[in-house]
């Protein structure tokens, strides 16, 4: 994919991440009602958002009502060490399937089962494996969340 394809994927989808009741990122399993989605501030997209996330990552604006789009399995490169589950967000956005409708997704949240690295390692492909979850919000992105910059 371009870096302008990219970029202007990058623009437009933003990541989520998940919370648990008390606040914490919620890493693997299923999801709770009590849990709810945030924005995270802008990072460098070839980087990992998930890795060394902290509550002051989190933009306090409300993620409007979501609808589900889609969802697809997505690979991911490691670092130095096949352990280290670092997701990005130009993996995320190379690797949505054709069939999505892109004006239909608004952000994505990325899932994994488990943490255990034999869960989650595919040692044939040489990456992580997670769900992707693409969602389209009520009324769009919040205006703030959209004129987020993109780095690159």
């Amino acid at each position: 994919m371009s870096e302008d394809e990219l970029v202007a994927r990058a623009s437009r989808i933003k990541p989520l991440v998940r919370l648990d009741k008390d606040g914490n990122r919620r890493k693997t399993g299923e999801f709770e009602e009590s849990d709810r989605l945030v924005f995270v501030k802008p990072s460098e997209i070839l980087e990992s958002y998930l890795y060394a996330f902290k509550t002051q990552d989190i933009v306090p604006v409300e993620v409007p009502e979501l609808k589900v789009v889609a969802s697809f399995t997505c690979y991911h490169r490691y670092g130095s060490y096949y352990g280290f589950f670092r997701p990005s967000v130009d993996e995320v956005l190379s690797q949505i399937p054709p069939s999505v409708d892109l004006d239909q997704v608004q952000a994505f949240e990325i899932k994994v089962d488990s943490l255990n690295i034999s869960d989650v390692y595919d040692k044939f492909v040489d990456r992580h494996v997670s769900t992707v979850i693409l969602y389209k919000m009520k009324g769009g992105l919040p205006s703030e969340i959209e004129s987020q910059e993109v780095i690159y």
